[in-house]
């Protein structure tokens, strides 16, 4: 499978910025962009080893997936994202995100983060990975696109090489749950479609 280094542009202190998001506004900031994707089901899976300590995080949606047309400039770019031009998403939901740092609050959770997306394109449905190893922030690798067969589009987020000294800064799993339903309840009631 070949493979594509995209570089984005930042400075060192945009980034150290990025990685002081508290690890439950990760988390929140990872929802937004799907729920700026058109997501209505989002689904956050701790998954943990055999002596119940969390291994990694896995966050799954149905919303449109990443377009690999325009990875360089909505995936690339910090700033000048689509979502700056556009107030609205195509199914009219008022855009969270605007500056394309969300995916970055990812690297405060784990030092290994893997974006599985799969988009519709003229009855196709083409899937590619976008992977980014927090040594390296200003380098993504983007595999080649393939098409094949799926009857939903989406984006998998996969976060591994848990930094653990923010892994135990996450509230239990209840109290996940209830954070994220405080911060999120607005929205949900204003678009009611959504799981």
């Amino acid at each position: 499978m070949t493979v594509e280094k995209l570089e984005v542009q930042l400075t060192n202190e945009h980034l150290s910025k990025l990685l002081k998001t508290k690890p439950i506004q990760a988390l929140e900031e990872l929802i937004w962009n799907s729920l700026d994707a058109d997501a209505e089901e989002i689904e956050i899976i701790l998954e943990r080893n055999s002596l119940n300590g969390i291994e990694s995080i896995v966050i799954t949606d149905n919303g449109i997936g990443i377009n690999h047309e325009h990875i360089t400039t909505d995936f690339g770019n910090l700033g000048g994202s689509h979502k700056s031009k556009n107030k609205f998403s195509p199914k009219g939901r008022k855009y969270h995100g605007k500056q394309g740092e969300g995916r970055y609050s990812a690297f405060v959770l784990g030092e290994s983060v893997r974006w599985h997306s799969i988009l519709k394109k003229e009855n196709q449905f083409i899937k590619f990975s976008i992977t980014g190893e927090l040594n390296q922030l200003k380098v993504f690798e983007i595999s080649q696109p393939s098409t094949f067969y799926s009857n939903s589009t989406g984006v998998t987020v996969k976060i591994t090489n848990l930094v653990y000294e923010n892994i135990d800064k996450l509230p239990e799993p209840y109290d996940i749950y209830q954070a994220l339903t405080a911060t999120f309840a607005p929205y949900l009631l204003a678009y009611k479609e959504l799981k």
